[in-house]
């Protein structure tokens, strides 16, 4: 049988393995002179674009595996043009050429385009407006947000992130095709027309969200990101988001000592607490189908309680970035982590100076647990899940001891920043696993 080279495939299939591509190689691939691949490069590498002019590059570089909400853009996913004038001298390079998508920083390069380029936007399958700060006239801002409403492009998604405090949104008029609309501190006066034209909304952010009755809402809407704010005054706050609403948002950047009830929101699968403090896991109760669950960027004193207030059977992703110390180290390792996690990562930012003095408290009430330098001892205490497939550890100063194991089932490993010495053989007996990604870093 002849063999199927990647030529004889159809277009629109070798398109789809050149976008697998990383970056670096599809740029390497366009400038290649005679090579029948540079068309489909060129195509993935520039598919989409992002003008970075108020703030430049400041697209997010978010870590392989991490969830990202539909108001976040992958670095690695865009080209990335300084300013409006590269990027129409770019494309009046290629005539023939019309991007995928392309995301404007401001509102005023989309209102340059659209006098110069409106034949090219019309048929942009995606336009974005993020813009993360803006520097003028409220009254001015307000008129050209109201403006570009007007525009016949599919402005699928619009990211107004600070200028909106004074902000009625109620006249406005977003196109109705939009799909994600970010307006944290914006106000509607009347909810139920505002969202009645709104009917593909599939994510929204706003600060006043839990304001809003749930007959109110459009149907298509499943992602909400609102700013614990809007419960940090109370004790406690039982969540009771629509039935259709299955990803939630918390984003915070005070310490949250509000008990958090989720479980009448029973439809939610993904929760994400980005930016917060918090004390212990004894504040929330989660859903019992929740199958993700994200600390992005917190501060967490302890893991005490994780389990005690949750029963996490279908919990399979559980993933945990910030600044932690020695008590976060002690209660973590020792957790009993559910037993249907199949990706975990659990990444500490602090470095080993900030963690606090080797004569400190913690070391002195779990002896057992640390060296005499400070140093937190991983070993067999710390079980992993049966069926774990992924393992991710950045952990400044830990040390692996001899008699900590990880499971046959692991397909991924990455120990990042321990201390000392380590061999892979004190882990595993290499043949009897089948491990396709190992990434080891020790000081």
């Amino acid at each position: 049988m002849k063999p199927v080279l990647l030529f004889d495939l159809p277009h629109e299939v070798i398109q789809v393995i050149i976008n697998l591509l990383p970056r670096d190689i599809l740029l390497e691939l366009f400038h290649f002179n005679n090579n029948w691949v540079s068309s489909y490069a060129f195509l993935a590498y520039y598919g989409k674009i992002s003008i970075q002019d108020q703030l430049p590059h400041r697209l997010q570089t978010i870590p392989v595996g991490e969830t990202v909400s539909p108001f976040e853009s992958r670095a690695d996913e865009y080209a990335v043009f300084g300013n409006r004038s590269s990027l129409v001298n770019f494309l009046d390079s290629y005539p023939t050429f019309t991007p995928t998508e392309i995301c404007f920083d401001n509102l005023d390069d989309l209102i340059a385009m659209h006098q110069t380029h409106d034949e090219l936007l019309r048929k942009v399958k995606r336009i974005r407006i993020c813009e993360e700060t803006y520097v003028g006239e409220h009254n001015q801002h307000w008129f050209k947000m109201k403006q570009v409403q007007s525009y016949p492009y599919n402005i699928s998604s619009q990211q107004y992130k600070n200028d909106t405090v004074l902000c009625q949104c109620d006249d406005l008029d977003f196109q109705t095709g939009i799909q994600h609309l970010e307006i944290p501190y914006a106000k509607v006066i009347d909810p139920i027309r505002f969202f009645a034209k709104l009917e593909n909304l599939r994510s929204f952010s706003s600060n006043e969200f839990l304001n809003y009755k749930t007959e109110c809402l459009p149907k298509s809407l499943n992602y909400v990101s609102i700013l614990s704010s809007s419960v940090l005054h109370l004790q406690k706050y039982d969540f009771e988001l629509p039935s259709q609403v299955t990803h939630l948002q918390v984003r915070s950047f005070l310490p949250l000592h509000t008990y958090l009830n989720m479980t009448p929101s029973d439809s939610l699968t993904q929760i994400e607490f980005k930016g917060g403090k918090f004390k212990d896991m004894g504040y929330f109760r989660f859903p019992e189908h929740l199958s993700t669950l994200t600390f992005r960027d917190c501060e967490i004193d302890s893991f005490l309680d994780f389990n005690t207030n949750n029963n996490f059977t279908c919990l399979s992703k559980l993933h945990i970035s910030g600044y932690f110390g020695k008590l976060a180290y002690y209660s973590f390792f020792n957790t009993n982590l559910p037993q249907s996690l199949t990706d975990l990562c659990f990444r500490n930012y602090k470095r080993t100076s900030e963690r606090g003095a080797t004569n400190d408290s913690i070391v002195y009430r779990y002896p057992e647990s640390f060296t005499e330098f400070g140093l937190f001892k991983l070993n067999e205490s710390f079980k992993l899940p049966k069926s774990l497939r992924r393992l991710y550890l950045k952990c400044p100063g830990v040390i692996i001891e001899p008699g900590w194991n990880i499971p046959e089932s692991l397909k991924s490993l990455e120990l990042l920043d321990f201390t000392g010495t380590f061999k892979l053989p004190d882990l595993v007996i290499v043949q009897d696993y089948k491990i396709g990604h190992i990434k080891l870093e020790f000081t």
